[in-house]
């Protein structure tokens, strides 16, 4: 196996010269440069041929969002690792969707930063344990999101009306009232829209219908 040629990209001297003693006990791996200003990144990257970008999270004044970009943007197979100092969550997904291949915490780097590197290379992803919890929850949350408007398709006229009066705070009886409908059938409106939303309590089916405008919350 070719040794896999990595660039280092942090402000601080410090990270840079941790990185690279990480680095030197891996035959399988050649740093190939470091870089101080984020600015060049793009023309070290182009001009060592690198494979993958080690790069620090922390940039004074800077998006890292975006300097992931810039390094994919015209370099599509070169992989990116960044190292962060912290769990957070909404950079981390920012950074993942910008076409990060890695993220782990800095400090788990002594143990996890070179299978990172041959991990990447390989086409892999790794992501540190809290961190792929935090990506994970954010996925499941995004696929019930879809999910329950999805459901709301499958409503009839009459549950998306029922579902309405609920979410702003009419009782069964009032609904029935308003509707011309019978409490019976205003109870298996209910029921069959929570079944089809996938919600079981009122309160959460008051939320999804603000939170998807089905609802005016100042009708009352």
């Amino acid at each position: 196996m070719n040794k896999v040629k990595v660039l280092i990209a942090a402000k601080n001297s410090l990270v840079r010269k941790d990185i690279c003693t990480l680095l030197e006990v891996s035959n399988q791996i050649k740093v190939v440069g470091e870089i101080s200003d984020a600015g060049t990144i793009e023309n070290h990257v182009s001009g060592n041929k690198a494979d993958v970008v080690v790069m620090d999270m922390d940039w004074p004044g800077m998006d890292e969002t975006e300097i992931v970009r810039m390094i994919r943007k015209n370099n599509i197979d070169i992989k990116v690792v960044i190292l962060a100092d912290q769990n957070y969550k909404t950079r981390i997904l920012h950074n993942l969707k910008a076409g990060a291949n890695s993220i782990i915490l800095k400090k788990a780097m002594s143990t996890d930063l070179i299978s990172a590197i041959l991990t990447v290379y390989e086409g892999g992803y790794v992501l540190y344990p809290s961190i792929a919890r935090t990506v994970v929850n954010d996925y499941m949350r995004y696929v019930n999101r879809i999910k329950r408007v999805d459901y709301y398709d499958r409503l009839t006229e009459q549950e998306k009306h029922v579902l309405k009066l609920m979410a702003e705070g009419f009782n069964t009886r009032e609904i029935a009232d308003l509707t011309f409908f019978d409490v019976q059938k205003v109870r298996e409106y209910r029921i069959n829209i929570m079944k089809k939303l996938a919600i079981n309590d009122r309160s959460e089916l008051v939320k999804y219908a603000i939170n998807h405008s089905v609802a005016d919350i100042n009708s009352r």
